[in-house]
């Protein structure tokens, strides 16, 4: 422990191994603090003469959104990106990843545009032709078996995202069906019937190792 003086301010900052190691707490004008088992800084946080100005307004806005919305499916995200979770967690590539790009519109009049949203990355090579209906009690998604074309192999995996958008709430179903299965039907709760929901789908490997991106399959109501 040591500490430094500046104006007559006493700044203490611990340092866990040596000088040439990370520290923990304030020190001029950063503060040390451990992340993931990494020695990481920050800049204090400066004193704001309006800390609700419009463009403010407009980024808490959307964080609020995505926030939100990634909660109702953490599954879904956190298999979606997890090879992407090298610096920050799954949840944060999902904010990264679609906090600037899935709205329309201006500032105070945004909106979601749920097409434009990204639930996965990789490069495992989608299905041909996914798609999905909807019938009276069940939403059938499709897809055609392409196993052995590029990487894609019969032991992947579909997973879909059913978001009930009237009820700000979501269905998510890992592993629903193999490649070559080329069909899976989920049957929604009958409190859901006449929402409106927007649907999702993406690949994964037996593995777990690599995922396609997600694709959007369009909004229909039930």
């Amino acid at each position: 422990m040591f500490t430094l003086d500046n104006d007559s301010q006493s700044l203490m900052a611990k340092i866990n191994t040596g000088i040439l190691g990370g520290f923990n707490g304030p020190l001029g004008p950063v503060v040390g603090y451990a992340w993931k088992g990494k020695a990481c800084m920050r800049t204090k946080a400066l004193s704001v003469l309006n800390p609700n100005t419009e463009a403010q307004q407009m980024w808490r806005y959307r964080f609020k959104v995505i926030t939100q919305l990634g909660a109702s499916c953490l599954t879904f995200i956190h298999t979606g990106f997890h090879q992407q979770a090298k610096e920050m967690t799954e949840s944060n590539v999902f904010m990264a990843k679609n906090i600037c790009d899935v709205f329309t519109g201006t500032w105070p009049n945004l909106t979601l545009a749920y097409s434009k949203l990204v639930f996965a990355a990789g490069s495992l090579d989608l299905p041909f032709n996914p798609a999905a209906t909807a019938s009276e009690t069940a939403i059938t998604f499709t897809w055609t078996d392409n196993s052995g074309v590029g990487n894609a192999s019969a032991t992947d995996k579909a997973n879909v995202l059913i978001y009930n958008k009237s009820q700000h709430t979501a269905q998510t179903v890992m592993e629903a069906a193999a490649r070559t299965a080329a069909t899976f039907s989920y049957t929604f709760p009958t409190a859901w019937a006449g929402d409106e929901v927007e649907l999702y789908f993406y690949m994964s490997n037996a593995a777990a190792t690599n995922n396609s991106p997600s694709v959007y399959l369009g909004n229909i109501t039930l």
